[in-house]
């Protein structure tokens, strides 16, 4: 069984596992998951040793890097599945690989929650949710005419629910393939009633239930995000006004790669002459759990974000001295450093009659902002350069001379 390997979980959680189910049978008794451990076959795991990643989405950036073809992206399917789940599932594949022959690939990840550790199966193959929907299927039966319904156990009730839930998983899995997604920078167009993204060398067709808002920005250049399912036609999820020359960096306040990445570039900045000098958007990062906003590094971070975001918004001369003096003294009260750096008692007072009486607001329309245009939630520093996130700003012509590591993150 699964428990028999011995792994440090912390390890567990930077494996990307490739799982190939053993053509072995597998003996499973079916009056309890617990009954299980007791059989000596075995699943074999082959644990290939890489960085833990879910699957990124594609990035087409720049006009002049566009092919003259969008071609239907292959779907995936992917499962989350609890550990009893788990065993389940590939109980069911062993027994299916027995009878029928044949081999069934897919790819797992393992990530710890408040719930323990879940598995992330990653299906390729088109063809295998129906397959396992029909073992899974034969598992049932077979589970359902060893159990007495007249005298269900707890373990008979236990197992009933896991192969209810696995099933229900697979079901919703088939309904709901993944595609990855992907960025392409154009102009929006029109053509008889038909919305296009035209770029050098390229026009895609626009589709999707977002077409009235993309209409609006008819002319404009924009970053248009989606998923390609007919040749040559991009179904929209997401559309960005494309911001020229400007870099937006979302950050959490107290992170300290946050703070390198602010310092360094404010101060890179200002080495640039005037008619060279990108514009620069600093944002913040804020989580939703349970109805609540909350930061990785508790509320200090959530007020201290506030403070910076009323700085940048009213007092906009003030915002760069203050960040720079802030990120090399956080120990002392932000008050002390503002007025150290020239804001005024009154301009003080103002700061924190904002925060007090529109915390709320201030936070829901930062948030919303990361969220619903960049799906940011969290990895302070993130960079997005000209509507589009990119993983190294030194990559960006203007920033090629910044020295400074852009690889670590805080993440929770």
């Amino acid at each position: 069984m699964l428990s028999q390997f011995s792994i440090d979980p912390g390890l567990l959680n930077k494996l990307r596992v490739i799982a190939f189910i053993s053509p072995r049978p597998i003996s499973c008794r079916t009056n309890g998951i617990n009954k299980m451990k007791k059989q000596n076959s075995k699943i074999i795991l082959f644990i290939v040793l890489s960085s833990f990643f879910f699957c990124c989405a594609q990035n087409v950036t720049g006009e002049e890097s566009q092919a003259n073809t969008l071609m239907p992206q292959t779907p995936r399917y992917e499962l989350v599945l609890d550990m009893n789940e788990l065993t389940i599932l590939c109980k069911t594949v062993s027994d299916g690989l027995n009878k029928y022959g044949g081999s069934a690939n897919f790819e797992m990840n393992a990530a710890k929650n408040s719930k323990g550790t879940l598995w992330r199966v990653i299906i390729d193959n088109p063809k295998l949710p129906d397959v396992l929907t029909y073992w899974v299927s034969e598992k049932s039966l077979a589970i359902v005419k060893s159990i007495n319904p007249d005298n269900l156990t707890p373990n008979n009730k236990l197992l009933l629910k896991v192969v209810k839930g696995l099933s229900d998983k697979i079901d919703a899995a088939k309904k709901n393939p993944i595609r990855d997604r992907i960025n392409i920078s154009g102009k929006i167009t029109e053509e008889k009633g038909n919305l296009f993204i035209k770029g050098k060398g390229f026009q895609y067709s626009v589709s999707g239930k977002y077409t009235d808002a993309i209409k609006k920005k008819k002319g404009r250049q924009v970053v248009l995000s989606g998923v390609v399912k007919v040749k040559n036609q991009i179904e929209a999820t997401r559309l960005v006004e494309k911001k020229d020359n400007t870099l937006e960096l979302f950050v959490m306040s107290q992170c300290p790669f946050g703070q390198m990445a602010e310092t360094s570039l404010i101060n890179y900045i200002d080495t640039l002459p005037d008619d060279q000098r990108p514009d620069i958007s600093i944002r913040y990062i804020f989580n939703l759990k349970n109805n609540k906003f909350t930061s990785m590094h508790g509320e200090p971070e959530i007020a201290e974000n506030l403070v910076q975001m009323v700085v940048r918004d009213e007092f906009q001369d003030y915002f760069h001295p203050y960040l720079l003096q802030r990120c090399n003294d956080m120990e002392r009260p932000w008050r002390e450093v503002a007025k150290e750096i020239g804001i005024s008692d009154k301009k003080v007072a103002h700061i924190e009659n904002k925060i007090a009486t529109e915390r709320k607001k201030l936070i829901l329309a930062e948030y919303n902002y990361a969220v619903l245009t960049y799906d940011i939630t969290d990895r302070s520093p993130t960079y997005v350069w000209e509507s589009e996130i990119i993983s190294d700003v030194r990559k960006i012509e203007v920033f090629k001379d910044l020295v400074f590591s852009t690889d670590k993150k805080c993440s929770q």
